[in-house]
Formats: C-alpha cells, sequence, structure tokens
C-alpha cells in the first residue's frame, strides 16, 4: 500500500514478493520461459511442415498473430495491475518489459525461416536484452531499497504507530470537504476507535499540520475497527465571523440558536429548553479571565430576549454591568452586588418548589411549551464565590424539573472553586482557554479529552475560542474547536430593546415565588432608578470599551432616502449602519490591518452596500476621522 500527503511519499516494497533472494529468481524463471517459449514454437512449427500438413509460411503466420494477440493482453493486465503500485514509472517499466519480451518472440519466429531453430542472432538478441532488462529491474529494486533504508517489507506509518500493519485508508469513503479532506481509516484486528485517538498528533506529523487541524472521530454509524480522520488546510478562523443579529427572532425558546462557527465551517444548533418536549440541561462555562466567555454568552442571550415563553435572571458580582450592562433592559432580574446575587439563588429556591407543584397538577414530569410557565435560564457568573453555599447544590440537582436551567460561569472548576456535586449535575460544558491540562479535564469529559480538545494550549490568547459539550450535539464534535460571533455592544442593546415585542411576561407563579426582592427591582426599573439605566442615560457606545466622540459625526434631520440601497431609512437605523461599519474598521486595526480597502470591508460588513460604503468612507476621510491613500484607508494615528 502508498500513504501520500503533500510532504510525505510511504510506499511499500512492490519487489519484495519473495524476499531477498527471489525475486531474482522470478526473472530468470521468467527469461527462461521467453527462451523455451521461443525454442518449442520453432520446433513445432517445423515438426509441423516436415510431418503434417501445413507450410512453414503459413503455420509462422499463425504463430505471429497468437503473439500479437498474447501481446495485446498481457500488456493491458500489466498496465492495469501495475496501474495499482504507486512505484514511480513502474506501470510504463513493466509493460515496455512486456512489449520487448514479444519482439523477441516475434523475431524468433521468422529468423532462418524452415530451419527447426533460430540462428545465432536471435539468441544474441536474447542474451543482450535479457540481461539489459534483467539489469533495469534490478537498478530499479536496489534504487528503491538505497533510497527507503527499509527492510523488505517496507515502511507502513500506521504499523510504526502502533496501530498494526494491516491498518490502512480507505479509498472509497475519502473525500474532500470544506478547507480540508476526510479520510476512512480501517485499523487492524484488534485496535480499537480509542487508540487511534491517542495517535493524533503522529497523523499531524505524517500530514505536515498543527494537531489543532487534525481530528481523529468515530464514523457516523460508530463503526468499530473504523475512524474518520479530517485534516484542514489552514487555520480556519482567519476572519472574524460577526454577529448578524438574533437567531430566528420572535420564534419560542424551544427553537435552536446560532451563536458559533466550528473550525470545519459548521454552525452548531444549541437548544436550551431541550429540544422535541425533552429536558432541558445545565451549563458550565470555564475559562480564564480575558477568554470571552461573558461575550459568547451576551452572543447567545442577544437571541434568547428576541424569543417569547423565556425570562433571564442575571447575577454577576465583580464584573456586574459591564457583562450584563447590554442586556439588562431584557433581563426579567439583573443583580451586580454579591447580596443581590445570594438574593436570586434564594428566591430561585423558592420559585423550583411552586413551579414543580404547577407543573405536576397538569401531569407533567418537567417543562414543555403551553405549559403555563415561562422557562427560566438563571445566569451566574464568578459562582465560584457561592462555591460555599449547600443552596447551590441544592439547585442543580433540582431545577430542571421545574423548567430552569441554570448557567453558571467560573475560571476554574476545581473542588475548591466549585462543589463536585455541583458540577456532577452540569450537563452541558462550555470550555474556553484555561491554565493548565488539569482545568481542562476539570471542564471537559474524557471522551472529548481523548479526542483532542485542548483548551490549555489557548489559555487567554485566543480570545472567544472554546469547545461545546450541549444535548442534542454531535459528540464527534465535541473536540472540534469553535469561535463565538463578535459583536459590537451597542447593536447588542438596540437588539435587546427591539426584543421587548417578542418577550413573554415573566408568569405569577414564579414572579410570587421570587417574592419582596424581586419586586422591589422591577418597581426600580419601571421608575427608571436603576443604576444600569442611569449609566445609559445619555451614552451611545460604539463597540467595546471605545469612546463615543471617536465615532465620526454625521448630521441626520428627518427621514432620509439611502439611495445606494433604494429604501428610505430614519436617521437612528443610518445611525446604526455607521456604528457597525466603524465597529468593524476598529476590529481590523486592532488585529493588525493597519490599512483597509472598500472590499476588506464590504466582506465583513453587509448592513449596506459596496457603493454606501464607499461614500461613507470618503465622507469621513473629508472630516479627517480616516486618511485617503490611493482607495486605501487607514485611522489617522
Amino acid at each position: 500500500m502508498a500513504t501520500t500527503n503533500r510532504n510525505v511519499t510511504v510506499t511499500k516494497d512492490e519487489y519484495a514478493l519473495f524476499g531477498k533472494a527471489l525475486p531474482y529468481i522470478a526473472m530468470l524463471i521468467g527469461a527462461a520461459l521467453l527462451f523455451f517459449t521461443g525454442v518449442l514454437t520453432r520446433v513445432g512449427i517445423w515438426a509441423q511442415d516436415k510431418w503434417g500438413s501445413t507450410a512453414v509460411y503459413d503455420a509462422t503466420e499463425v504463430a505471429t498473430w497468437c503473439v500479437l494477440l498474447s501481446g495485446i493482453i498481457l500488456c493491458a493486465i500489466t498496465w492495469k495491475l501495475f496501474g495499482q503500485r504507486k512505484g514511480p514509472f513502474i506501470r510504463q517499466h513493466a509493460t515496455i518489459t512486456v512489449v520487448l519480451g514479444h519482439v523477441w518472440l516475434l523475431f524468433a519466429l521468422w529468423e532462418d525461416l524452415g530451419d527447426w531453430v533460430f540462428g545465432v542472432p536471435t539468441v544474441f538478441a536474447y542474451i543482450f536484452g535479457a540481461s539489459c532488462i534483467g539489469l533495469s529491474w534490478a537498478i530499479r529494486r536496489w534504487a528503491f531499497r538505497a533510497h527507503e533504508q527499509e527492510s523488505d517489507s517496507g515502511f507502513n506509518p500506521f504499523e510504526e504507530m502502533g496501530l498494526g500493519e494491516h491498518t490502512r485508508i480507505d479509498g472509497y469513503n475519502s473525500h474532500p470537504v470544506a478547507n480540508g479532506a476526510k479520510f476512512r481509516l480501517k485499523l487492524a484486528l484488534g485496535k480499537t476507535i480509542e487508540q487511534a485517538k491517542e495517535k493524533r498528533t503522529a497523523f499531524a506529523q505524517l500530514a505536515g499540520k498543527p494537531r489543532n487541524l487534525v481530528h481523529v472521530e468515530e464514523t457516523p454509524g460508530g463503526i468499530e475497527g473504523q475512524v474518520d480522520i479530517t485534516i484542514l488546510k489552514e487555520d480556519p478562523f482567519g476572519n472574524h465571523t460577526l454577529w448578524g443579529g438574533p437567531y430566528r427572532p420572535g420564534e419560542s425558546i424551544v427553537s435552536p440558536i446560532q451563536f458559533a462557527t466550528y473550525d470545519n465551517g459548521e454552525r452548531p444548533d444549541l437548544y436550551l429548553a431541550g429540544k422535541d418536549g425533552e429536558s432541558s440541561q445545565h451549563f458550565l462555562t470555564v475559562g480564564m479571565s480575558g477568554a470571552g466567555k461573558s461575550k459568547a454568552w451576551q452572543v447567545i442571550y442577544g437571541s434568547v430576549l428576541n424569543r417569547h415563553s423565556v425570562s433571564v435572571i442575571f447575577g454577576d458580582p465583580r464584573k456586574g454591568l459591564q457583562t450584563g450592562g447590554p442586556l439588562a433592559a431584557g433581563l426579567e432580574w439583573f443583580a451586580w452586588t454579591k447580596e443581590d446575587c445570594q438574593e436570586q439563588i434564594d428566591a430561585v429556591m423558592r420559585a423550583i418548589s411552586a413551579r414543580t407543584n404547577h407543573l405536576t397538577l397538569r401531569g407533567l414530569s418537567h417543562w414543555v411549551e403551553g405549559c403555563g410557565l415561562n422557562f427560566l435560564i438563571f445566569h451566574l457568573e464568578e459562582a465560584s464565590e457561592f462555591n460555599d453555599f449547600d443552596e447551590l447544590v441544592m439547585l442543580v440537582e433540582a431545577a430542571r424539573s421545574a423548567g430552569i436551567s441554570l448557567v453558571l460561569s467560573a475560571q476554574r472548576a476545581s473542588h475548591d472553586r466549585m462543589n463536585t456535586s455541583v458540577r456532577y449535575n452540569l450537563g452541558g460544558n462550555m470550555a474556553f482557554g484555561v491554565k493548565s491540562a488539569a482545568d481542562t479535564r476539570m471542564a471537559l469529559s474524557e471522551y472529548t479529552i481523548k479526542s483532542g480538545a485542548e483548551p490549555h494550549r489557548w489559555q487567554d490568547r485566543k480570545k472567544g475560542h472554546f469547545y461545546l459539550e450541549a444535548a442534542n450535539i454531535d459528540p464527534r464534535m465535541f473536540a472540534h474547536e469553535l469561535e463565538s460571533d463578535w459583536l459590537n455592544e451597542r447593536n447588542l442593546e438596540l437588539e435587546v430593546d427591539n426584543g421587548a415585542k417578542y418577550r413573554t411576561a415573566l408568569d405569577n407563579v414564579t414572579a410570587d415565588a421570587f417574592g419582596k426582592t424581586y419586586k422591589e427591582y422591577r418597581d426600580k426599573v419601571a421608575a427608571g432608578e436603576t443604576q444600569w439605566q442611569q449609566l445609559r442615560q445619555n451614552r451611545y457606545n460604539v463597540g467595546q470599551d471605545q469612546p463615543t466622540d471617536e465615532l465620526p459625526t454625521v448630521a441626520h434631520e428627518g427621514e432620509v432616502m439611502d439611495k445606494a440601497n433604494n429604501l428610505r431609512t430614519d436617521p437612528e437605523e443610518t445611525r446604526r449602519a455607521e456604528i457597525e461599519l466603524w465597529t468593524v474598521i476598529n476590529n481590523l486595526v486592532e488585529n493588525g490591518q493597519k490599512t483597509f480597502s472598500p472590499g476588506d470591508l464590504e466582506k465583513r460588513f453587509t448592513l449596506r452596500t459596496k457603493s454606501w460604503i464607499n461614500k461613507k468612507l470618503l465622507q469621513w476621510a473629508r472630516q479627517g476621522s480616516l486618511e485617503n491613500y490611493s482607495g486605501m484607508y487607514r485611522i489617522p494615528e
């Protein structure tokens, strides 16, 4: 067999059919058979002429046609069979050998016609020709062996990996995929899928790729003794995917949410409330500070808060308004102190009993759409600060049956930071960059880690990258790297505000169970007296940590006509497009691209056409907010 890739060609010794000496013996046998075929044919023709009824010329002519027919058949067979071998020019070499042998037979038939055997020229041609042909095959074999410097059995990379001599690539089930190729590997008898996964680094070395671009996973049918190896051509995350707004706004929370992209270009469907009437699950989110945990969940909640039949309460005792601020208008209850977060935990504990009774009276074992309750999501950042509270353990054990999904976020999930009973009941896992391999083992399942997940290699260097384990996601994708969509927080605020027309008010059963603190919070929201509302007054964010005055200003008065898109747009919509375009520009600059063209922006900005982008860039250049160099732009230093 041969295994070939862009950098490596490993060919099995196609001539070592009989060991070290016998290939040469086989050549001698073949040469002897050819010689005796010529002799016997001449003797047969002579005997037919002497004692039979057929003249020499006629018999020789018939024999010639037989030799020609034999040559055609044997050449075709040789070309076909040697085409399966991967040695250089071996098909041509073998076919020429067959042709020259038949040419000698024709020479032997017609030389000294009428004699019982051929003459000296034919014998000379045989000795010289057979020697040259034999020598050419010997040289080929010596060159092959010197090049490989291996034993006659050749080099099998899979055998070297410990996967057995008979492990091979199934060419029929290997095919190109987006940004790479997928190979079906059939393992030697007794070799397991788990053993193949352990050799991912060796596969990457054989392919000449970083191991994060190589994935080893079960086949779709989970057939024992077979694995699929996906090898990606290049880093799939060269360009960030900008958040395109809420996914399927106006639908129920039971519909899936898309918020991130796999390294193979696919986008997972996340079912927070369970799929097709199934129960929901809790989520553990782990990652270092700055790894992008909060941003990923902001993208998710951008869609959640544009759905009906769902309510979200959000607690963050550390970053508070920084993480929850853009979502605050759509949150049912927002807490940013440790004391208020503890009040939320106590309130949810009370709600579990009330909601479970409500569902039991209706003969339901878990929440389903139309049961009279909103699906409830309780997101708690820095959950490790509540590790000492027994309520957290009871909460995760009882909340699912009451239609409550917990999202607990922490930098580490070690036993001193998160109770092991809590961690055990968190079925969904999102692992962003973590500090060490030990942190990885506490954030992801053994199955996913053995499949190649290594978030500790990123630490905080790949913001927004993570691995996802969740119900209704193909387990074979658990070890595939994801990147969450990139968003502008001002756009997120606007989309959350717009989602008010879809959101369903919290049901009375839950609201009453939440009690006094919750009602006081809702009263403050109604009066516009919360801290997040006061901070939003007279504030217009332009992206993360960016001052408002850095966005070029354009005056708008009343409704205007956007000629580039042939539609009417009010000042707010135009301003929103400008904010998004400026955010795209800032993202390019932050990622090292100091100059850019309208075409660069068009690939990442979809709210307006290229014509609109050109006009806006020229306008900002005239204002001095950008510098224009022959169609290329940059932000002034």
